[in-house]
């Protein structure tokens, strides 16, 4: 995706009725999260090019805007906007372990949405989103988590930032809480269609709470599968997943799906597949006697 699709997000990002939630008196504990993305260029001449081109880091200090200075400078070097994931670590006897998500958490004492997203970021993946090298371009709507038992939980607010220097800062991944870092092209996100993923099937025990019939097949929720390790993704792993690496699919559902779908829908001014329908068969085969549902709270929520 080229520059004037960033363009058409900032706008869209600034412009587009956004959904903000109060949390309810009795839950008031929220969380965090950032979509960042980047401006992937595309080979060693345009690295050259770029050199030659003697890069400054936007700033305010100028009449024009730090996303208009870099869009300025990005315009001749061949690129593509690549979007961050994080891939959480896979622990026994957790649901979400293994999950993809964006980076953050939940909030401490007196902080803000936007403090928090910032602060597990550096925690997690060691970006420091307040500095020079990132901008705050705006938020999604914001999401509601629940639990199995579809009670209320929290209120998760996304943010989203751009880098702004050609190369990203090294990341310091938090084993205990990561397990890879995944830049995924925009391009690839917006062409690969939605098909239908089992969230449960390694997770049956916990599935009793929520379903009658707990089968793998019984649930399939829309789902995007990543690519690792080809030209459409850049894959960072942690020590330990290295020492304990996992070739099984990388899978984006659930929340982090329809936030992506939100960042999709503002970028390129399309409407996406809606991730927020769920299948139940129950049959537990391949024919069309499933029974289909639009949940305002899906099934899969991103681990916090």
């Amino acid at each position: 995706m080229s520059l004037h699709h960033l363009k058409t997000l900032c706008e869209n990002l600034q412009s587009s009725p956004i959904l903000n939630t109060v949390s309810p008196a009795s839950h008031p504990r929220r969380a965090g999260v950032a979509a960042i993305l980047r401006w992937k260029i595309h080979n060693e001449q345009s690295t050259k090019l770029l050199d030659t081109m003697s890069f400054r880091r936007p700033t305010t200090t100028t009449h024009s805007t730090p996303l208009t200075q870099f869009i300025d400078q990005m315009t001749l070097i061949p690129g593509e906007l690549e979007l961050l994931y994080i891939q959480r670590t896979k622990r026994p006897g957790d649901l979400w372990s293994g999950q993809v998500a964006f980076p953050g958490g939940k909030s401490e004492e007196n902080e803000t949405d936007i403090d928090t997203a910032m602060r597990e970021v550096e925690e997690e993946i060691g970006l420091d989103l307040s500095g020079p090298d990132f901008l705050h371009l705006g938020k999604l709507d914001d999401k509601t988590i629940t639990s199995l038992e579809n009670k209320f939980m929290m209120i998760l607010v996304p943010f989203v930032f751009l880098q702004l220097t050609p190369e990203t800062p090294p990341l310091t991944i938090q084993p205990d809480e990561v397990a890879a870092v995944h830049w995924i092209k925009l391009h690839y996100l917006l062409s690969t269609p939605v098909v239908g993923y089992d969230p449960f099937s390694t997770h049956i025990p916990d599935t009793q709470r929520l379903l009658q019939n707990p089968r793998p097949g019984i649930v399939q929720v829309p789902s995007i599968t990543l690519p690792v390790n080809t030209d459409s993704t850049t894959t960072i792993h942690s020590h330990r997943q290295k020492e304990h690496h996992d070739d099984g699919p990388v899978v984006l559902w659930g929340l982090t799906l329809r936030m992506t779908q939100q960042l999709m829908e503002f970028a390129a001014n399309e409407k996406q597949t809606d991730a927020m329908v769920i299948t139940y068969n129950n049959n537990n085969n391949d024919n069309d006697n499933g029974r289909y549902y639009r949940r305002n709270n899906p099934i899969g929520k991103s681990r916090l």
